[in-house]
């Protein structure tokens, strides 16, 4: 073991571990340490396999001071004693030493021989122990225990206590409180109009009275209250009023109280600490604003009234937050100056800006003046609350759709999320169960709104009719915003895709051009429909060519040729018409042509 500041490298080492194994072995050591001053070390250890070392690993330690078991206080709960009947003296000690370390603590009456040991050994490092020891035979009047501790290494602390002992016939009254003139209890003014005290009494056979004076001022004596038949101890109490005292920060009161038997004979004066003074007051100025949302509200401004009797000094708000009675936070805010006992209202800015959402919260606060005079907690609850996005939709669906035609409902729009995060805009048709995701947008921005524009496919299943889409917004929170709209699905019109004339010129002459030859390139999403291809000369009857099924919703190329009767000699118009079996028609005039009839040709033979 080296010095620490001495290098890392071990001299002199210390075989203590020698043992053949595979893989990993744990081991243990006790090094002594006893023989090495105050300081800190270092322990060094290093592996040797084969004659070969190891990497050197180095563990640091400090070696303290022992100390010794310091006696804290000392605390006797009786001071009087009376040799006819107590025959034990109990006193509480607070030691302060290393916890599980025993040593040795000495007591003697009177004198410093220390003449009665016993060990104790503590649990925690703090630890106040209860003694219960004889009581010898001591004359009457003041005595005292002399207390010592001492350890193994010479170490030593001391203190004392006094007590009395008293006549037997001298009555007894014990009244325990930590309370001094320094640390008085405090009493309002306006709350509390008289103290309560309680004691425990002892005398021989007879009545007792009980005497008091406020502030060393005159005795008030209450005659033969108390009949004691015993010796045993009796609790007792009795009530002082104070509403007669004048509130003040400054004044400590005191009572002191005793008792007096019926040969006049005085117990020992006990004292009673007190303040009496004014307690400010606040309430809530109106209700706290609800809900509160996710980082939208990073504050609550809360409204109160502020009430002090003394009308002057400076006061704060002190604002402490719990979930579920743990504590999370506490705020101050800013001082301010009153200069009246007339109510203040005064609003203060409460941070909640690190506190989660959808968690119930407690809010205590409280007023403290500059005199660290506070008053009582008043307390709300509030949750801060999820928003839920917001989707507007500028461009909406259609109010119809052609069936097999259409396929896709254009929408665009703007999308707000307080919450931030991803946002997952989504569709469902009728009473689908599912959303379908057309979309994300992440918001980063309390003050942020997206634009989008999207296709959302029509569902193929879907028939003629009446329909629903329902649009809506998710977040990562699971909140959301629905759309509706409602809109057609609708059978469309046969439609020609393109229509030609195979021929050049649209000059017909009478019996000599009989037929139009066409070409037709055409569509009928509606499918699986009877369509008939249907002409017509100008205003003449509607003449059916032919009647085709149509199985799907391809583009279908159809060449024919129109038979062309006598007509009237000028121009004319053919007409083609496309009507499925669901009774949609499509009309496509598109064609005019002249017709004529031959000139007569007389031919004269010479």
């Amino acid at each position: 073991m080296k010095k620490y500041s001495e290098g890392t490298q071990p001299a002199d080492a210390t075989y203590f571990f020698d043992s053949t194994f595979r893989n990993t072995n744990p081991f243990s050591v006790d090094i002594p340490v006893s023989n090495y001053a105050v300081g800190i070390y270092k322990i060094y250890f290093r592996g040797i396999r084969d004659g070969s070392y190891g990497t050197i690993y180095g563990l640091r330690i400090k070696v303290l001071p022992y100390q010794s078991a310091v006696i804290k206080s000392v605390n006797m709960i009786r001071t009087t004693y009376k040799p006819s009947f107590d025959s034990q003296i109990d006193f509480d000690v607070t030691f302060s030493y290393w916890a599980n370390k025993p040593f040795n603590f000495s007591y003697s009456f009177n004198s410093s021989n220390y003449t009665n040991t016993k060990t104790v050994s503590l649990t925690t490092d703090t630890e106040t122990k209860s003694f219960s020891i004889a009581l010898p035979n001591l004359n009457i009047g003041q005595h005292y225990i002399y207390l010592k501790t001492y350890t193994t290494t010479g170490k030593t602390s001391t203190s004392s206590i006094s007590f009395n002992i008293v006549e037997n016939s001298i009555p007894e009254i014990l009244f325990s409180t930590s309370l001094t003139s320094s640390n008085p209890d405090i009493y309002y003014a306006g709350i509390t109009n008289s103290i309560t005290l309680s004691y425990s009494i002892r005398d021989t056979n007879g009545r007792l009275s009980f005497a008091y004076s406020m502030d060393n001022g005159a005795v008030t004596k209450l005659d033969n209250i108390y009949t004691i038949i015993d010796t045993n101890w009796h609790l007792k109490s009795n009530s002082i009023s104070i509403s007669s005292l004048s509130p003040s920060d400054d004044i400590v009161h005191s009572i002191s109280f005793y008792l007096i038997d019926d040969t006049t004979q005085e117990s020992t004066h006990q004292q009673y600490y007190f303040k009496y003074i004014y307690k400010p007051e606040i309430r809530f100025n109106g209700e706290i604003k609800t809900p509160l949302t996710f980082n939208v509200d990073k504050t609550i401004n809360i409204s109160l009234i502020y009430h002090d009797q003394r009308g002057s000094e400076t006061f704060k708000f002190i604002t402490s937050i719990y979930e579920n009675s743990n504590f999370v936070s506490e705020e101050q805010s800013s001082s301010f100056n009153i200069d009246s006992a007339s109510d203040i209202s005064k609003s203060i800015p409460i941070n909640i800006s690190k506190l989660t959402y959808e968690t119930q919260y407690t809010m205590k606060i409280k007023s403290r003046n500059s005199k660290y005079v506070e008053s009582d907690e008043i307390t709300s609850q509030f949750i801060i609350q999820l928003s839920s996005p917001i989707i507007e939709i500028s461009t909406e669906p259609l109010s119809s759709y052609a069936l097999n035609k259409d396929q896709s409902i254009y929408i665009t729009g703007n999308i707000e999320d307080t919450n931030f995060g991803v946002v997952s805009l989504e569709y469902k048709y009728n009473n689908d169960n599912d959303f379908i995701q057309f979309n994300s947008i992440n918001i980063v921005d309390i003050d942020e709104s997206k634009f989008f524009s999207n296709y959302i496919p029509i569902k193929q299943s879907l028939s003629k009719g009446d329909h629903i889409i329902t649009i809506r917004a998710i977040d990562s929170y699971n909140k959301f915003d629905l759309k509706v709209f409602s809109f057609k699905i609708i059978l469309s019109k046969p439609e020609i895709v393109e229509f030609s004339v195979m021929r050049e010129s649209n000059i017909y002459v009478n019996k000599v051009n009989t037929q139009i030859p066409i070409n037709l390139s055409f569509v009928d999403y509606n499918g699986n429909v009877n369509l008939d291809i249907k002409y017509q000369f100008d205003n003449s009857e509607i003449i059916t060519i032919q009647t085709i099924k149509i199985r799907n919703t391809s583009i279908i190329n159809y060449k024919n040729d129109i038979p062309l009767p006598s007509l009237a000699e000028k121009d004319h118009t053919l007409f083609i018409f496309l009507e499925d079996s669901s009774g949609m028609t499509f009309l496509f005039r598109n064609y005019q042509f002249d017709f004529k009839y031959n000139q007569t040709e007389i031919q004269i033979n010479q």
